[in-house]
């Protein structure tokens, strides 16, 4: 995740200017890593720009992505130049594990890697967020934003996993399951939930999906498609 942070805050950096420094210190009370990177403008924004830049889609998909993983991000602006740094907190060393899930730990699998996801999210930045992790451990994944756009892209392929952020109550959803899993019986559903505490696998025979919250999606996203694809290629 670090690495896809650094990826975003570089390519926001380039676009204001060509003169990128990165560095490291600690800071703050108590003290902790700092990561900043600045970038000197190529040229002074005026009172009616309104420091247009400052809300181009890189930076917001940066502080998003950090806040996502308990990272602290801040901008800081000047007519010469403009820093975004990321602070990293004390982690309790009783929780290093649970905390510091990446896609390493799924990564290339005989149950994640080479499957195919459709991802369905209305939000940009989870939409983002949840292919990146994927797309990271492995599996081929197809991100949409709605089902319609899902629906278009049926000829592609059969997926062996949905991750949705649209409501699996919706009208339109029993229709394209139906369609998804005719076309692969043992499709498995996971639903995006604004509940950040939401974390639970799938109970097919109730037709219940497994459930994952989307602030904490760095950390349970890949451990509930992983135990779905598992739970299906079992035999």
């Amino acid at each position: 995740m670090l690495e896809q942070l650094l990826d975003l805050g570089l390519e926001y950096a380039s676009r204001i200017g060509s003169q990128v420094e990165i560095g490291a210190a600690m800071g703050g009370r108590p003290e902790h890593p700092v990561l900043s990177i600045r970038v000197e403008r190529a040229q002074t924004p005026t009172a009616a720009d309104g420091d247009q830049n400052l809300n181009e889609l890189h930076c917001l998909l940066f502080v998003h992505l950090a806040r996502a993983v308990g990272l602290a991000p801040q901008r800081l602006a000047s007519a010469r130049a403009m820093t975004l740094t990321l602070g990293f907190p004390g982690v309790d060393a009783t929780r290093t594990k649970e905390v510091c899930f990446s896609p390493a730990q799924v990564s290339h699998t005989a149950t994640a890697a080479g499957h195919r996801v459709l991802l369905i999210e209305p939000q940009g930045v989870a939409r983002v967020q949840a292919h990146r992790l994927m797309q990271d451990a492995g599996m081929s994944v197809d991100a949409v934003a709605s089902i319609d756009q899902a629906r278009r892209g049926l000829h592609d392929g059969a997926a062996d996993v949905i991750v949705t952020g649209v409501p699996v109550d919706d009208t339109q959803w029993a229709a394209l399951l139906d369609e998804l899993r005719a076309a692969q019986p043992r499709l498995r559903v996971v639903e995006l939930v604004n509940d950040d505490d939401a974390f639970a696998f799938s109970v097919p025979d109730a037709d219940r999906p497994a459930r994952v919250g989307r602030h904490e999606m760095a950390r349970t996203l890949l451990r509930a498609v992983s135990q779905e694809l598992d739970a299906a290629w079992a035999e």
